[in-house]
């Protein structure tokens, strides 16, 4: 299951954690939604070896840090939401090696420029 699996939609859980490596066992991944959780924070190996990765959803959760490399293996990566978080503070190089991202949005959010 895990090299066929391309689309994973987790939305609507209590989802508090995401651990180091969650989904790097999942090759084939293009798309993955955990919108509507109760995420507060990603670090840089959550998303780690998901190389294949076009779309990420982390809206209306309780995001309040991302750390400057979280991803950066996420080379395919072209849309991603991030909507209505508490998010303050983004990396400079938070999206350094997403060279395909098309459309990024944090909409209501705390960043600061």
């Amino acid at each position: 299951l895990k090299r066929f699996l391309r689309h994973l939609d987790i939305p609507n859980n209590q989802l508090r954690k995401l651990n180091d490596y969650q989904f790097s066992n999942l090759f084939n991944l293009e798309s993955l939604n955990l919108n509507n959780n109760f995420l507060v924070e990603i670090n840089n190996l959550t998303f780690y070896n998901l190389i294949n990765l076009k779309y990420l959803f982390l809206s209306f959760n309780r995001l309040i840090s991302i750390e400057a490399n979280s991803f950066q293996s996420l080379r395919s990566l072209n849309t991603f939401l991030m909507l209505e978080n508490t998010v303050e503070i983004l990396s400079d190089t938070t999206f350094s090696k997403t060279i395909n991202v098309r459309s990024l949005s944090f909409e209501k959010n705390n960043i600061q420029l």
